[in-house]
């Protein structure tokens, strides 16, 4: 660029000395163009001249950038097992391991212990908990349970749309008389099945404080055995405290307790006391064994 500005000037002082000498000679003749025509002509060839061989800067676009959203943390992180507790669920969580107990017909190897801590629905029957189980110790503890446990693997693994009589490798001693609302329900590494029902020794009235949900499941790898247990209640249902509990209940308690499975299984999740879907949500949260 400087070589370029050097021959302008050269060019522009030629050319005023051109035309001063061309003034002192007192020619009559008339100039083709007037000096300053020229100057200019002569000027803007030469800049179109260097013009043509400088190479233009680029333009550099700045990169943006997006920084990825990471997951939110689970509420619950305790021995490998994480889980978020959806708002207004409960207060808290303790998280405990609890020691082998490797004897008796309810024989179970040690294994890990949530408690909800203020559920939503105090005062159920069973205690609102998350149980994590390692199988393969189960199995070696409790024969009754292991096959059981193989059961839920044929259950998840043929996912029949309308399953009859879901296994619970962690109760005992007692029956199923409902068992409605069955749904598949993934979480983060294994899947399982959620479905509200109601179990016992004798025969009492469907609906809170007996009636629960559960969730029963296997991580994919199947080293673990996950088990959710929280009370449920529906508002189509009489309160269990105005049912009369006589001779007549029991000799017809099958027909009752039919009649109550099918009037829940007509209801939407989300009609629960609290709702089933909220309560799936817990469980898609799970990560086991991690």
């Amino acid at each position: 660029m400087l070589t370029k500005r050097i021959q302008i000037l050269f060019i522009i002082s030629l050319l005023i000395t051109l035309s001063l000498a061309c003034a002192l000679t007192g020619s009559a003749e008339k100039p083709a163009a007037a000096p300053d025509d020229t100057i200019a002509t002569a000027v803007a060839a030469t800049l179109a001249a260097g013009q043509d061989n400088v190479n233009p800067i680029p333009t550099v676009q700045p990169t943006v950038t997006s920084t990825p959203e990471l997951p939110p943390e689970p509420d619950i992180m305790f021995q490998g097992v994480s889980f978020t507790i959806p708002d207004s669920m409960a207060d808290s969580v303790n998280a405990q391991e609890i020691p082998v107990q490797p004897e008796g017909f309810d024989a179970q190897p040690a294994h890990l212990r949530f408690d909800l801590v203020g559920f939503v629905l105090p005062g159920g029957y069973l205690d609102p908990v998350v149980k994590v189980f390692p199988v393969a110790e189960f199995k070696l503890v409790n024969d009754f349970a292991g096959q059981k446990l193989d059961n839920l693997q044929t259950l998840l693994d043929t996912q029949p749309p309308d399953p009859d009589g879901i296994p619970i490798p962690d109760f005992a001693g007692a029956a199923q008389f409902v068992g409605t609302q069955e749904e598949y329900v993934n979480f983060q590494n294994g899947r399982g099945v959620r479905y509200v029902s109601q179990w016992g020794q004798a025969a009492y009235p469907v609906g809170f404080p007996q009636l629960f949900y559960s969730f029963q499941g296997l991580s994919d790898d199947g080293l673990y055995y996950v088990h959710v247990v929280l009370s449920v209640d529906h508002p189509s249902l009489p309160d269990a405290e105005t049912v009369i509990v006589d001779n007549a209940f029991y000799e017809n308690f099958e027909t009752y307790a039919a009649e109550m499975e099918a009037l829940l299984d007509t209801q939407d999740p989300a009609s629960f006391e609290p709702s089933l879907l909220l309560l799936d949500e817990l469980v898609q949260s799970l990560m086991v064994g991690q």
